[in-house]
């Protein structure tokens, strides 16, 4: 899995929570709300995944 060509997206869910979703190639992998978008990108360190990007929607 080449994770440098991974991207993370991050998002605010309607009800104020974020979420994750982590991009390989054609896989997705949706991540649980989480209270900011670095808790978000602590969750995927502590998978092991490390994406090439981060992208915040605010």
């Amino acid at each position: 899995m080449e994770e440098n060509l991974s991207t993370l997206r991050i998002a605010r869910s309607p009800d104020g929570q974020w979420f994750g979703r982590l991009l390989i190639g054609s896989t997705e992998l949706i991540l649980t709300a989480c209270k900011s978008p670095q808790e978000v990108e602590l969750v995927v360190e502590k998978i092991g995944l490390y994406p090439g990007r981060v992208e915040v929607e605010d």
